[in-house]
């Protein structure tokens, strides 16, 4: 059976998926999340890459989601920078996926105003962080994310990640969000056709909170085609 590993994006953590694993588990896949160390991103591909060379040990395909920020460190740790190449397919679930040194427009959307960035340090303002990540969740579990949620260095939000393209020799699949209010519908598109496949799914920013069971139904198909 495949394992899944999945890696959450800016100012989240491993905790985000908390309400996707029982989905998974009650689908008979077995997944983990890594926590991304915030420190560097040669740090973060390095997290990445190594729970992959291990997995890789067991002997199980390896399919390796990336969730906004974190497609830019699944493609530099399953490419060339990470050399943990050992992933059997990459999912951009509403992330970047991207050629090296191609600037990322958003777009103009109503989320970004959420994002408070200084020379050093880029944080998410609290009142406005349910109208830019999970405007489709349930308050309560809005309210539970926004309490999560951490600052990164401006550095490690802006330095691109990785100098490979993975995803031009590891089979992908990029799930659009079609009311994301982070990165726009018609940016994931674009980068969409990077991709040997795409979907989409009626979710906000995070569909780990807004619709769980649907994103899991989602990665088991994925699963079950890879």
């Amino acid at each position: 059976m495949a394992k899944i590993l999945l890696v959450h994006g800016a100012f989240h953590g491993a905790w985000c998926w908390d309400k996707l694993l029982p989905e998974l588990v009650a689908r008979e896949l077995d997944a983990e999340a890594v926590e991304l160390p915030f420190t560097s991103p040669a740090d973060d591909v390095a997290e990445v890459a190594g729970a992959i060379d291990r997995l890789a040990r067991q002997g199980e395909p390896i399919i390796a989601v990336g969730h906004s920020f974190g497609g830019s460190v699944i493609t530099a740790a399953t490419g060339g920078d990470g050399g943990g190449q050992a992933a059997s397919h990459l999912v951009y679930l509403t992330a970047v996926m991207q050629d090296p040194g191609e600037p990322l427009d958003i777009g103009e959307i109503p989320g970004m105003q959420a994002i408070r960035f200084t020379e050093e340090v880029v944080s998410i303002d609290p009142n406005i962080a349910t109208a830019a990540f999970y405007n489709r969740c349930k308050p309560e579990d809005a309210a539970w994310a926004t309490a999560h949620l951490r600052p990164m260095p401006t550095a490690t939000l802006t330095t691109r990640a990785s100098s490979s393209v993975a995803w031009r020799s590891v089979p992908s699949t990029y799930v659009v969000c079609t009311d994301d209010q982070v990165i726009s519908p018609a940016v994931q598109r674009a980068m969409a056709t990077n991709a040997g496949a795409s979907v989409e799914i009626d979710s906000d920013h995070s569909p780990f909170l807004c619709c769980p069971a649907e994103l899991a139904g989602l990665l088991a198909s994925i699963v079950s085609s890879a």
